[in-house]
């Protein structure tokens, strides 16, 4: 989860400062490396945090690895 919190966090200071857009996506590429739990965890805390800052969360996933999550 370290790679999808760590661009989270960054969108969001961006956007605090003005300076950045109101919406982060991430590839399916980023999730390759984790197993269902990390992913779902990923995807919970970016609906949470982007819910809370007023922006919107793009994922793109396999469609046989929602199933996993």
């Amino acid at each position: 989860m370290s790679f999808s919190s760590f661009d989270l966090t960054g969108a969001v200071l961006v956007r605090r400062g003005g300076r950045g857009s109101d919406f982060l996506v991430h590839d399916s590429y980023l999730f390759d490396g984790f197993d269902e739990r990390q992913a779902s965890r990923a995807l919970k805390l970016a609906a949470l945090v982007c819910e809370e800052e007023g922006m919107q969360y793009i994922g793109t996933m396999n469609s046989d690895d929602l199933a996993k999550t």
